[in-house]
């Protein structure tokens, strides 16, 4: 039986439309490889929101992104869209979020424990057309995903379960108001009072849960 991430590199170098269905107990995720790139339906995001991901990541505020979703409403365009023609965010930062909702997909997916799968030929008209098409190198994608997997044994050395309460030691001398200090850890750093899990963290700034463990 061929590994999940061996179809994962067959199918990206498969110029043909082809649906691969992942289950997991009752998850289930449907990838789409195309020639216009990777698109995915069904199943449960692991990240949030693009617009709630923009204001965690420091991109916009929150006053920006409740105007951009009442312009949005209006409009019936997509709130990336919209925020870019407000010259909040760029297409980079845009794509930037896009992309890093299918790998956390793509990775969470790769570390289920068992499961089952199946391969099956599509159409354009049965692809997902809400589903946000991705053109980039899944092999790279999957290299990262073995690294996290060796990395995750040394995160779990201090990090024995997302249920843990962090708070900062009398030894603490980051300054959070530090411009030079990257927007992702700011907002990690302000959540550590005391009162915040590890998985309330995870959850309330909608950011990767390697990322979050690794910066804890």
């Amino acid at each position: 039986t061929p590994k999940l991430a061996d179809v994962f590199q067959m199918l990206c170098n498969n110029p043909e439309h082809q649906a691969l269905t992942v289950r997991h107990g009752e998850d289930e995720r449907r990838f789409f490889f195309s020639p216009a790139g990777l698109a995915l339906s069904l199943g449960e995001k692991k990240l949030g929101p693009i617009g709630q991901l923009l204001v965690s990541l420091g991109k916009i505020s929150e006053a920006q992104l409740n105007d951009a979703l009442i312009a949005q409403r209006k409009s019936g365009k997509k709130l990336g869209e919209v925020l870019i023609e407000k010259g909040l965010v760029t297409e980079q930062d845009v794509q930037g979020v896009y992309r890093m909702q299918m790998e956390e997909e793509i990775y969470d997916t790769l570390e289920w424990p068992d499961g089952e799968f199946k391969v099956e030929n599509f159409t354009d008209d049965q692809a997902p057309q809400s589903a946000h098409q991705s053109g980039f190198n899944v092999m790279s994608i999957l290299m990262e995903a073995a690294r996290r997997a060796d990395e995750w044994g040394n995160i779990r050395a201090y990090v024995e379960s997302l249920d843990d309460i962090y708070t900062k030691t009398p030894a603490w001398d980051i300054r959070e108001d530090d411009p030079a200090l990257d927007p992702k850890r700011r907002s990690i750093y302000k959540m550590i009072d005391g009162t915040n899990q590890a998985r309330g963290i995870i959850e309330k700034l909608l950011l990767p849960r390697f990322e979050v463990m690794a910066i804890l």
